[in-house]
């Protein structure tokens, strides 16, 4: 962000009248980035989500290969396979676009400013003015586009990096059951261990069911006996 300013004010200086042209291209920028920023982070927690259904099946068809062939489940395995693939690749697809967008833009503004600093050095060169500033505004115009890419997709990266921290705070905050404890018993939830029956809430169901639907048990090799 510093390097990105500094660039812009470097312009400003050498060329005062590119003032408006360097505002222009500061408001449209950070319209840009301010689109871009909270979809490119959901683009990269989507990916990194679809990414781990792929890991575990592939971990899944390392060890349970050999019940994979001996229940002849090889073509739904690799169906499964295949379409977790697809929906990570098309995840992919989705962030690269985005990369794409933002990148397009950016060289249209880069491209914008370098234009309006360059038509100001030959106007200044035809007035007689030194022609040192205009350079040094030339070249921090030339070095817009990759500060402004790097700033934009290192505030994006490091966004979409806490999306592990998310999910570990919303496991952490997840209700515990009350603990269950007779006289003198010992609970094994969270709670005080006082030796009284914990209050169950009036909207718990009053009878236990399981209910499987669509239950598909993983494969795996049993450990070996000691």
């Amino acid at each position: 962000l510093a390097a990105l300013c500094s660039s812009l004010l470097t312009v400003v200086v050498s060329h005062p009248l590119a003032l408006p042209v360097v505002a222009a291209v500061a408001v449209v920028f950070a319209n840009v980035a301010r689109t871009y920023q909270p979809t490119a982070a959901e683009a990269k927690r989507l990916v990194f989500v679809l990414h781990g259904p792929v890991v575990s099946h592939l971990g899944e068809c390392c060890e349970g290969g050999v019940y994979a062939r001996a229940f002849r489940q090889r073509a739904r395995a690799e169906a499964h396979a295949v379409a977790l693939l697809e929906a990570s690749a098309c995840a992919q697809t989705f962030n690269i676009a985005l990369q794409r967008w933002l990148s397009l833009r950016l060289e249209l503004l880069g491209a914008s400013m370098l234009l309006a600093v360059g038509l100001l050095t030959v106007f200044s060169a035809r007035r007689g003015d030194a022609l040192g500033p205009s350079g040094l505004a030339l070249t921090y115009s030339l070095t817009f586009t990759g500060l402004a890419k790097y700033f934009v997709n290192y505030v994006t990266r490091a966004d979409a990096q806490f999306a592990s921290v998310e999910r570990l705070q919303a496991l952490s905050e997840l209700p515990f059951e009350p603990t269950l404890c007779g006289d003198g018993g010992e609970g094994h939830g969270r709670g005080d261990n006082d030796g009284s029956a914990a209050v169950i809430p009036p909207e718990w169901p009053q009878r236990g069911e399981l209910v499987l639907q669509a239950y598909q048990p993983a494969a795996y090799i049993a450990a070996a006996a000691p």
